[in-house]
């Protein structure tokens, strides 16, 4: 078993390698115009990932290689993925796609002919660098490498993204909580402008004037609602899917109540000065899992 692993992986190397040198830019693959089986170019692209998933679970060698398609206006990942048999965070990882539900309109996809992750050897968003540390353990002298529109990614056949990668994937799509803001600090460590001692930064923290508009960053429920807390002042937690929470915390006024269901820009309550602030702000921030993850990660609007 061992010897047979080996052939297929230098094989599947052999036959990227070739690919690579031959077709460096998303111009130069086959073009197919579109998603449909009437279509001969489609239909042999079909085929060949039917036949390279048959190959994958019967442990038989695969040959990637690549086409692409310039999406429609009612085209989206899912529907993409779905038609080309593809999953998303394939189609994600080899085109620089950093959430679920990014407008691909117009948008040149590359559609690889096998199943798996693409790991960019120079990540260049938040994406790529947490797939970069999550499978730096995989990534070997002998796994394959390939080269995808002038980037050199490891490519991992057949590997999915981890439960805490894909929600990532699925919630990054956050908007701001607030019409415009800039980060007047940021999350982690840092010298508390209260107590003068080094203390972890939970969240953000987004200037604005008293009664600003707050809105929620994404579809959820509110599940606190709380006033006169001594450090947060007036907040609001909300619970979204995949295990995540935001906070909003220094309101001075609050407009939902607990159990409502909220939808992404939806005003939840206005900008203030209660609990522990030297200024009028908004404090931010994002769970996952019960721990606190850097709000920044999710928000890419942001001027910093």
């Amino acid at each position: 078993m061992q010897k047979k692993q080996l052939k297929l992986r230098l094989l599947t190397i052999t036959a990227v390698t070739l690919l690579a040198g031959l077709q460096t830019a998303a111009q130069q693959y086959i073009s197919i115009p579109e998603l449909s089986s009437r279509n001969l170019i489609f239909k042999q692209y079909q085929e060949q990932i039917e036949d390279n998933n048959t190959a994958f679970f019967n442990d038989r060698e695969s040959e990637l290689s690549f086409y692409t398609y310039t999406c429609k206006k009612k085209d989206t990942l899912f529907t993409v993925s779905s038609r080309c048999m593809l999953r998303q965070e394939t189609l994600a990882t080899v085109n620089g796609i950093l959430d679920a539900k990014q407008n691909i309109e117009g948008m040149t996809l590359i559609l690889p002919t096998i199943n798996g992750i693409f790991i960019n050897q120079n990540p260049s968003n938040t994406l790529e660098i947490l797939l970069r540390g999550e499978y730096s353990s995989k990534l070997t002298d002998r796994t394959p490498v390939c080269t995808v529109g002038g980037k050199k990614y490891w490519f991992l056949e057949g590997e999915k993204f981890s439960p805490s990668t894909r929600a990532f994937f699925l919630i990054s799509g956050m908007r701001l909580p607030l019409s415009s803001a800039t980060v007047t600090s940021s999350y982690g460590m840092r010298i508390s402008p209260i107590s003068g001692k080094w203390k972890k930064h939970e969240g953000i923290d987004l200037a604005a004037p008293v009664g600003s508009d707050v809105y929620s960053c994404k579809n959820g429920t509110v599940t606190k609602t709380i006033s006169e807390d001594p450090v947060y002042g007036s907040y609001i937690v909300i619970s979204h899917d995949y295990s995540f929470e935001s906070l909003y915390a220094h309101l001075g006024k609050i407009t939902v109540t607990e159990g409502q269901s909220v939808s992404g820009g939806e005003k939840i309550g206005e900008v203030g000065l209660s609990g522990l602030t030297t200024g009028p702000h908004l404090h931010f921030e994002v769970h996952n899992g019960g721990k606190s993850r850097d709000p920044s990660d999710y928000l890419h609007e942001l001027k910093k």
